[in-house]
């Protein structure tokens, strides 16, 4: 004798949504228009022109509690964008994770990196610190150390004036003088770019660089 069971009408309906998710689980999943369409090579697939797949939905703090498998997807709300986890990592998708620097015509510039946030480079000497450790310079920052060099240089640059009479009086860097004596064979020619070659009378050349970058600074 066969026996017969009978479910309630119940437990009917929820037996029969748990073959047909057994059985979907094995199967491709269409959700949305068109549900009798899939792609052959989809194992999900939505389709709507009305509605949208909304993932999961996280702060910053959460999402980096969470290590999924590669490729997962979350939104983050504190910073308003899409993130994927890759390579052991969280990273945003906000704009194609470009980046972007523009010149402020001041010695700045402002750079925008992959996640959007902003930062400025300064360039200029004033904000780049100096190390006077080793030069005897009171100066902290690039420019303060121009502007000493500069102010201990003021006076005493190097000259040299043509007195003549077939002399040169030369002016060192220190402020002392040596007077260069000219006759019919010795000569001083044109200073070139702030060097002057000097030729004796036994025909051997001497050059007098006197640009600043050829003084002899103390800085004792």
């Amino acid at each position: 004798m066969n026996s017969i069971i009978k479910y309630p009408q119940t437990k009917k309906i929820t037996l029969i949504s748990f073959l047909f998710f057994s059985f979907s689980l094995s199967a491709q999943v269409k959700v949305g228009d068109n549900p009798n369409s899939i792609d052959s090579f989809s194992i999900l697939e939505l389709e709507s022109n009305n509605k949208v797949l909304v993932v999961t939905r996280v702060t910053t703090t959460e999402m980096n509690t969470i290590t999924p498998i590669e490729g997962a997807l979350t939104f983050n709300i504190d910073e308003q964008c899409l993130f994927q986890y890759k390579n052991n990592s969280w990273n945003s998708l906000c704009t194609g994770n470009s980046t972007s620097i523009i010149d402020n015509n001041d010695g700045t510039y402002s750079f925008v990196n992959e996640s959007g946030n902003s930062f400025l480079i300064d360039t200029r000497a004033v904000s780049n610190p100096y190390d006077n450790t080793t030069s005897g310079l009171t100066a902290t920052n690039v420019q303060a150390a121009i502007d000493e060099i500069n102010a201990t240089a003021t006076g005493n640059s190097l000259t040299i004036v043509d007195n003549t009479d077939g002399t040169y009086t030369f002016t060192r860097a220190d402020g002392s003088t040596v007077v260069i004596s000219d006759t019919s064979i010795s000569t001083l020619s044109t200073p070139v770019d702030g060097v002057y070659t000097y030729t004796d009378e036994t025909g051997a050349t001497q050059t007098i660089d006197t640009k600043a970058t050829a003084s002899i600074y103390d800085n004792t």
